[in-house]
């Protein structure tokens, strides 16, 4: 239930607050505060994936110099279960924030699979990032209740109370936005359970820790009102 925050410029906006500004401790504000300045190099590394139609597809990040990662799913839907990628078939890009435009520079080709994980719900692609910094991994473990963030572009979901949908994401859907969060208790299977809000779209969302802002995980799927579901950043590690 917690609102999402929209981006501006590549900058994180302040939490929300409720009219008697009581929503968020003093304690938290001043972590997002510095969880703002950290993550504001890695914000434009992070980029909405679109099909050749220009449908959204998915949410995808730098992971090294002209290397994207994302969900294996999303790679699926861009070509058809056939994990090949045709030309023209998919391209992302790298701003889509609300009320603003995208220039040519924001925009990137997809143009090839460089890695396929054989287990995990995670790829590797080749896309046109125009020297945009990669993010920076943690080594750390997880631990139940550590604050993180996933940054993405959450797709408005018609099969889930449209209610509650408006409300986290200010009515604003397919552009980023950051969804803080917890990581919960669970099984080594999969990796990470987390309550960051997301929806359709936040597919190959970066999850960053809020102390350090480094990628712990990449977020891959949701149950509506129960939990989210991610991917250890170690994973993705291994495929680089």
């Amino acid at each position: 239930m917690r609102p999402v925050v929209l981006t501006s410029d590549g900058d994180l906006g302040d939490l929300p607050e409720t009219a008697n500004r009581d929503l968020q401790p003093t304690e938290l504000k001043d972590e997002w505060s510095g969880f703002r300045g950290k993550v504001r190099p890695f914000v434009g590394s992070i980029g909405r994936i679109e099909d050749a139609k220009k449908s959204h597809v998915g949410t995808g990040f730098v992971v090294g110099d002209g290397l994207i990662a994302t969900n294996r799913h999303v790679l699926a839907v861009l070509s058809g279960g056939a994990d090949v990628l045709a030309s023209g078939s998919a391209r992302i890009v790298f701003k889509q924030e609300a009320g603003a435009s995208n220039s040519s520079s924001d925009i990137g080709g997809i143009t090839e699979v460089v890695h396929v994980h054989p287990k995990k719900d995670i790829v590797v692609l080749r896309a046109e990032t125009a020297g945009r910094a990669p993010v920076v991994f943690s080594d750390d473990d997880l631990k139940e209740a550590d604050r993180i963030a996933a940054i993405g572009y959450p797709e408005k979901d018609e099969n889930n109370n449209p209610l509650f949908l408006t409300a986290v994401f200010n009515g604003k859907f397919g552009v980023r936005s950051a969804a803080l969060g917890e990581v919960l208790d669970g099984t080594e299977e999969p990796d990470i359970f987390h309550d960051c809000s997301t929806t359709q779209g936040n597919s190959g969302s970066p999850i960053f820790s809020l102390a350090t802002a480094q990628v712990v995980g990449i977020h891959k799927s949701g149950y509506f009102m129960y939990r989210n579901e991610g991917i250890s950043a170690v994973e993705v590690k291994n495929l680089l």
